[in-house]
């Protein structure tokens, strides 16, 4: 199995975007500032969100009840888009793909990885965490 997913880059090199952003426990609004994911190796696609769920995820970092979604972050990890753009080495997605992403990865490497229980794995990284822009964003 093949995961694809967008870093967002700590400077936002001028690409900005639009997000609902969760700057602390009980206090959320909108940004036009955040910034907008680039793709930076060949096998990452970049999608547009187009629709994204509430999860009592959200809610739980909303209250900073949350152990992994810890504000400020943007939030959010349920979601459907559209590929917008595409790394250099992807050849089994295409810009104007409707998908939807794993909300998920492991490190790939220990002993749960590699037996496909990525989600149990202790270095797991989780879509709408500080380290990853959820998709309360445009992207």
């Amino acid at each position: 199995m093949t995961f694809f997913f967008v870093e967002i880059l700590l400077d936002n090199e001028g690409y900005s975007m639009r997000a609902g952003y969760i700057e602390k426990p009980l206090t959320a609004m909108f940004r036009n500032d955040m910034p907008e994911p680039q793709i930076t190796a060949g096998n990452m696609v970049k999608i547009q969100v187009k629709a994204t769920g509430i999860c009592g995820s959200e809610v739980h970092a909303y209250h900073g009840r949350h152990a992994w979604r810890v504000p400020p972050l943007v939030s959010g990890h349920e979601f459907a888009g559209i590929i917008c753009e595409v790394g250099n080495d992807v050849t089994t997605y295409k810009v104007g793909d409707r998908v939807t992403a794993e909300p998920q990865y492991g490190c790939g490497h220990c002993d749960l990885c590699e037996s496909g229980n990525y989600n149990l794995c202790a270095d797991k990284k989780i879509l709408g965490a500080t380290y990853w822009s959820g998709s309360f964003g445009e992207y």
